[in-house]
């Protein structure tokens, strides 16, 4: 299968969050690949995510390789010209509005395509969701459809880029 459809299932730019400035925008000569890939040779790895198993790759024109599958490939995403690389997870953090639980909405959140993965016990009005598909480009695609739903205050995906040493 060829890198470039894999890429483009995810969203050209998205915004940080609901409530947050700013919009990350997807780099077309950058990749990125989760867990260990043979697919990547001949590729240029430029970063390694190593507590999440993720690598970034340069240029992956011409890649093409069997192994790459839409559950392991990421697009790569900036917020600024020359900013720090990122990589969604898959996984999006929705605040409901002040009073209202989280748990409270999960046929809601179903409706719109996603399944909840984890509460806030000290934040009850929050959730970290996933596409019920389990795939990341359609957690980002379906951002609209959770600021659409009643009582959904913020949606932001995650985003991880390489830890930073002060």
């Amino acid at each position: 299968m060829s890198l470039d459809p894999l890429v483009a299932r995810f969203p050209e730019s998205l915004r940080v969050g609901t409530e947050k400035d700013g919009s990350y925008t997807r780099q077309a000569d950058h990749f990125a690949l989760h867990g260990e890939q043979r697919g990547a040779a001949g590729a240029q790895p430029i970063e390694r995510l190593e507590a999440e198993d993720i690598t970034i790759y340069r240029d992956g024109e011409g890649l093409e390789d069997d192994s790459l599958t839409p559950e392991t490939v990421r697009a790569v995403y900036t917020i600024s010209e020359g900013g720090p690389l990122a990589v969604p997870t898959g996984e999006v953090f929705v605040r409901m509005t002040k009073g209202v639980c989280a748990k409270d909405r999960v046929e809601d959140l179903e409706g719109a395509g996603y399944e909840v993965t984890k509460t806030l016990f000290y934040a009850p009005n929050a959730a970290w969701l996933r596409a019920t598909s389990g795939d990341a480009a359609e957690a980002l695609e379906g951002i609209p459809k959770l600021e659409a739903l009643p009582d959904v205050a913020n949606v932001e995906p995650q985003m991880l880029t390489a830890r930073a040493l002060r």
